[in-house]
């Protein structure tokens, strides 16, 4: 399970980061989790197409789940801040 993000968002966060002025850490993501199998099921209904789906097993050091928690990053960033999240 991963939590995927729209690049152009974590930009966004950035610039919003850089302009608090501020020395802050923030983790900058969904806040959802999604299985790549699930994602892989969307994308195929999105582009019509049956494309196999390849396999393989896990490596070692691979992370399980990577979901963050973005409450911070909301607290702080988003006030006032309309359509982010």
């Amino acid at each position: 399970m991963r939590d995927y993000v729209y690049v152009e968002d974590v930009c966004s966060a950035n610039v919003m980061v850089l302009n608090t002025g501020d020395n802050n850490t923030f983790n900058i993501g969904s806040g959802k989790g999604i299985y790549i199998e699930d994602l892989y099921n969307i994308m195929k209904w999105i582009i019509g197409k049956n494309i196999p789906l390849t396999r393989r097993s896990e490596r070692i050091g691979d992370v399980k789940r990577s979901v963050l928690d973005c409450a911070r990053a909301k607290a702080i960033l988003m006030l006032g801040i309309k359509g982010w999240s």
